[in-house]
């Protein structure tokens, strides 16, 4: 996982942008991915909501900054996936991620710019953490859910409506939380049980590995069976 920005980009429009932006940050891709309001990936995979996909048939590399749509073979990185989420021009992309992430001002000093660049880059691992954090903790309510509603249809009585009620409103909670919101939550969390959170966030780093670790294995596993029908 990537956490921090990312300096410079092939998204770049053009040598003039490079040149008035050189010294500032490029948000990651998962933050970009949520500001936009995509769904919570699954590993390092996701839905092409923009043009009303239903399968996880976007692959996410965070630490490159890159994806791709395997249906419509689009793909790139943060300024052409906020080109394709809002389908606008790639100068409207840039002026969206600048009023988005609170881009320095083109007068602030070179000392400005990289005093800014150090307190994002600060924030924005934050953010990433507790992204990850809430992953974690939404998979956890949403087993604590099932559950309830298990114990609620073997024994239904008032006190296990309740139990499977309450479980369904924190699992709601918890998937709506993002922005301020979000950091405010985790923050909070962090104060009161930072061993807790600590272990949500390795559960989620965990789960991103086996994601890549399987996906490996997929295509190690096609390329020997190309080879074997090969020969």
């Amino acid at each position: 996982m990537s956490a921090g920005y990312v300096i410079g980009s092939s998204d770049s429009a053009g040598t003039g942008w490079r040149a008035r932006r050189k010294n500032y940050v490029m948000p990651s891709l998962l933050l970009v991915w949520q500001a936009l309001g995509g769904p919570e990936p699954r590993g390092r995979r996701g839905r092409a909501w923009w043009r009303g996909g239903e399968h996880l048939s976007v692959t996410l590399d965070p630490e490159r900054g890159i994806w791709h749509d395997h249906v419509s073979g689009f793909g790139g990185g943060v300024v052409r996936l906020v080109e394709t989420a809002r389908a606008c021009s790639r100068l409207e992309a840039l002026d969206w991620l600048r009023l988005t992430f609170g881009w320095p001002d083109t007068d602030w000093t070179r000392e400005q710019r990289r005093d800014y660049g150090r307190r994002r880059a600060c924030a924005e691992g934050l953010a990433e953490r507790a992204l990850l954090w809430r992953t974690a903790l939404l998979r956890q309510c949403e087993q604590a859910k099932t559950a309830a509603y298990e114990q609620y249809i073997e024994y239904p009585n008032p006190q296990t409506e309740m139990a499977w009620s309450d479980a369904a409103k924190h699992s709601y909670f918890v998937g709506q939380l993002s922005g301020a919101t979000l950091a405010r939550v985790y923050r909070t969390a962090l104060e009161r049980n930072p061993a807790a959170v600590e272990q949500l966030i390795a559960e989620s780093q965990e789960e991103m590995a086996d994601s890549k670790r399987f996906a490996a294995l997929v295509v190690a596993t096609l390329a020997m069976e190309a080879v074997s029908d090969g020969q």
